[in-house]
């Protein structure tokens, strides 16, 4: 048989293999029945269509908005999973207990707060230009650092790292719907060495660099655990019990209620690199998001919590409590009308039930069936919140009738297991201390 008998032999086999499958997904897999394009049922490629290939890419989640208004409430967005849009049926899919976390120190957040007043007021007052969105980066990367990991990325202190910090940042936006389409892309860059992958693949080599150097860190944690120790001994027998810390390696390995596997270095790696990249980066947008509205509103919105913040006795200056500022009905509304309207998550967020069917209207969802649903549809959906991309922050407070309803649609964190307990902490107590920054400081009385 000839070299050209052979491939066209593979080709043909590999034709009528894929054919199979797509008839098998579009006739007789247990998700057939929904609605959906068949084109996304039949194959992951139109997903990989839309995040990568159609500028300027990322828009699966505008596709998966469109599909909504074609097909109704519950779509099959590709072979195997299906997604909901329905603000009502949210609380019924993320249900389930979170879990607690160490707050993270006031004294420490004043300190990072102080630092970037300082910066600011001294490029302003040389008339320089100021990336306030880089600025809330380095302050919240510099605070969730010094919580998290127990040192601080020091940012605020060195102007270069806080630029090449925010590369690093878009690198991942970039590089997360290419690594999402093909796993094996990070796993495979983690074996190669770094500088020639600096050379080739800039934005691949900043994210292996981050991973490697939590890799190394996520190694000491477990050595200095382990240090002294059988090796054949598991690692849940060689801790203390837990201890109330902030450190997120000393955290997960002290846990009673984790296994071993979860344990692991490539693991707490990923959970590490989660928070420090994520964490940061979407704390830094709502503040960014809160800083633009009110500058933008001086004479209304910002003026209003300026008022405010007058009635507390004492300088307003001063290190308030953030129990103290959480008692202000203005300044609590800000923080959840930016919280609202920033959206944080614009991922889907799919969970799978593994033991019984779940139910959506007349639909009976299989056992094992990824379904997702979308915080942003939640967040800006029109049928609950008015005017859903106007920033307005009085909607939250005790004089609106819907408020009742609205409350319940604010799940700026996600809800139940995937609520992200962590993240509400941070952005709550920086964003207050952002908007502090800004109704007490110079910036406020900057022209925009």
């Amino acid at each position: 048989m000839s070299v050209y008998q052979n491939c066209s032999t593979i080709l043909a086999a590999f034709i009528l293999y894929s054919a199979s499958i797509a008839l098998y997904r579009l006739f007789f897999h247990p998700l057939a029945r929904f609605p959906g394009p068949k084109l996304a049922a039949a194959t992951k490629w139109y997903e990989f269509w839309f995040d990568l290939m159609k500028a300027p890419g990322g828009t699966f989640m505008h596709e998966i908005e469109r599909m909504h208004s074609v097909y109704g409430p519950i779509v099959r967005i590709n072979p195997a999973e299906l997604h909901v849009k329905d603000s009502d049926w949210f609380g019924t899919l993320y249900t389930g207990p979170t879990s607690a976390t160490v707050a993270i120190s006031e004294d420490m957040i004043y300190e990072k707060v102080d630092l970037l007043t300082k910066n600011l007021n001294e490029k302003l007052g040389n008339k320089e230009v100021v990336e306030l969105r880089q600025a809330f980066l380095a302050l919240t990367t510099d605070t969730l650092s010094q919580h998290a990991f127990e040192r601080s990325t020091n940012l605020l202190e060195n102007g270069k790292a806080a630029a090449d910090w925010k590369r690093t940042i878009k690198a991942v936006a970039i590089l997360t719907p290419l690594v999402k389409q093909f796993t094996w892309i990070i796993p495979l860059a983690l074996k190669l060495p770094l500088t020639p992958l600096r050379w080739l693949v800039p934005d691949l080599a900043r994210i292996v660099a981050l991973r490697k150097s939590l890799y190394n860190e996520a190694q000491k944690a477990i050595e200095d655990i382990v240090i002294d120790q059988p090796l054949q001994v598991p690692i849940e027998s060689q801790i203390p019990a837990p201890t109330v810390t902030s450190n997120i390696f000393k955290t997960i390995l002290s846990s009673r209620h984790l296994s071993r596997e979860e344990k692991e270095r490539d693991r707490i790696t990923q959970e590490a690199f989660v928070v420090l990249v994520a964490g940061g980066e979407t704390t830094a947008r709502v503040i960014t998001t809160a800083s633009y509205h009110l500058l933008a509103n001086k004479g209304t919105a910002l003026l209003r919590l300026k008022q405010e913040l007058a009635t507390l006795s004492g300088n307003v200056n001063s290190r308030l409590e953030v129990k103290v500022l959480e008692q202000l009905p203005y300044l609590t509304a800000v923080v959840k009308e930016s919280l609202r309207i920033t959206a944080l998550v614009t991922s889907r967020l799919p969970l799978v039930s593994p033991l019984e069917p779940l139910r959506y209207d007349k639909w009976v969802l299989p056992v094992g069936t990824p379904v997702s649903m979308t915080l942003r549809d939640v967040l800006l959906d029109p049928s609950i919140f008015v005017k859903p991309l106007a920033f307005e922050p009085e909607r939250w407070l005790s004089g609106n009738p819907d408020l009742q309803r609205i409350n319940q649609a604010y799940v700026p964190f996600g809800k139940g297991s995937r609520m992200c307990v962590g993240l509400k902490d941070r952005a709550s107590l920086l964003h207050i201390e952002a908007i502090n920054l800004l109704t007490a400081r110079p910036l406020s009385k900057r022209p925009i």
